[in-house]
Order: structure tokens, then C-alpha cells, then sequence
């Protein structure tokens, strides 16, 4: 929900090409479209989570083919409230990672929930990125055992540390679990339950 009492939502959208591109949507309160925008390049780009800004603007965490470094890197877009894009970053290298869920933090930067793949074993782990107000990597840390692991949404919590859900695979039941992770200010896990 927007200050206005309207809505905004992210996601992808299919280009006649096929590939598929972030889309901003903003409506009114009755659900009524106001405007949309789209971001994307030659391949493959999506939305998985938006929050409107202090400043009325909106934050979109996802995923691009299209721009970064590697094959599948997290895609961090900033908009001004009309939804017109001020600026955009990529985090990752060389595996394969994505944004699920983003939050304004406290300091005006932000905290991006996601995954990361490894190099040598092809699992996933959770991962967390905390970034300035203009999207500049402050730390970037992972978490996980031996399975894949996946955070799906974020939050800060009051005493300016982090919680993240997800998913943990655990070996001895062959399944994934529900996974609460704790995260101090700077990264560190301080504690993890699976339900």
C-alpha cells in the first residue's frame, strides 16, 4: 500500500521477443492502473519485491540477464514517484544471484534478501545485502548448510539488526523447512530456528 492509499506491485513481463522485463505497476485505492513502467535489456530481467521510499519514490529488488557481471545478478532499481528510474545497481560476479525482497532501513539505505549459488557444489544459500541510499554495497554476507537454502523476505528489526524467512533443506529429513535467520546491524547471524 502507498501514503496515498493506492497500491504498487512489481513483477515480470513478456516482451514480443519472449524474454521477459520488471514491471512497475501503481493504481489507485479501487485497484484502477495510473501508470506503468518497464526495465529491461536483451535477456532475461524481473521484480520480486517493491516498497515505496521516504521520498515518495519506489525501490524494486529483482533479478537481470541483461546488466551486471555475471549470468544472473541481484538488480536493486530506484524510481522516482512517478515511477521514472533515478538509478539502478547490480551485485554479483560470476554465480548466480537474485534480490526476492527489499526494505528501506533506517538510515535511508537499504537491505536486500535473496540467493547465491556456489561455484563448486551448485546449492543455493540465503543471501543479504545491505546497501547506502544510493544503493552502494555496504556488506554483503551469506548464510546456509549443506543444501540449498533460500531468504524470501526481510526486515529490520528495533535494534537496528535483521530478520529473514525462508527456506532450509535439512539432510536428516530430506525436506526443506521453514527458516527464521536473526542478523546482527553488520551481517552476522545470531541465531536461526527451523520450524
Amino acid at each position: 500500500e502507498t501514503r496515498d492509499g493506492g497500491y504498487v506491485f512489481t513483477g515480470t513481463t513478456a516482451r514480443v521477443s519472449g524474454r521477459n522485463d520488471v514491471l512497475l505497476t501503481k493504481t489507485d485505492q479501487d485497484g484502477r492502473k495510473q501508470w506503468e513502467r518497464i526495465f529491461g535489456g536483451m535477456y532475461e530481467d524481473g521484480g520480486y519485491s517493491v516498497q515505496q521510499t521516504t521520498g515518495g519514490g519506489y525501490i524494486i529488488a529483482g533479478f537481470t540477464y541483461s546488466e551486471g557481471k555475471g549470468s544472473n545478478d541481484v538488480w536493486l532499481i530506484k524510481t522516482n514517484p512517478e515511477g521514472n528510474k533515478e538509478w539502478s545497481k547490480t551485485y554479483g560476479a560470476h554465480r548466480k544471484e537474485c534480490g526476492h525482497s527489499v526494505q528501506q532501513t533506517f538510515d535511508g539505505g537499504f537491505i536486500i534478501a535473496g540467493l547465491t549459488s556456489s561455484e563448486d557444489s551448485g546449492r543455493f544459500d540465503a543471501l543479504l545485502i545491505k546497501t547506502d541510499a544510493r544503493g552502494n554495497e555496504q556488506w554483503k554476507n551469506s548464510y546456509g548448510g549443506v543444501g540449498s537454502d533460500f531468504a524470501r523476505c526481510v526486515q529490520q528489526t528495533k535494534d537496528g539488526g535483521y530478520v529473514f524467512v525462508g527456506s532450509f533443506y535439512c539432510v536428516g529429513f530430506q525436506q526443506d523447512n521453514i527458516w527464521l535467520a536473526k542478523i546482527n546491524p553488520f551481517g552476522k547471524l545470531e541465531w536461526q530456528k527451523t520450524y
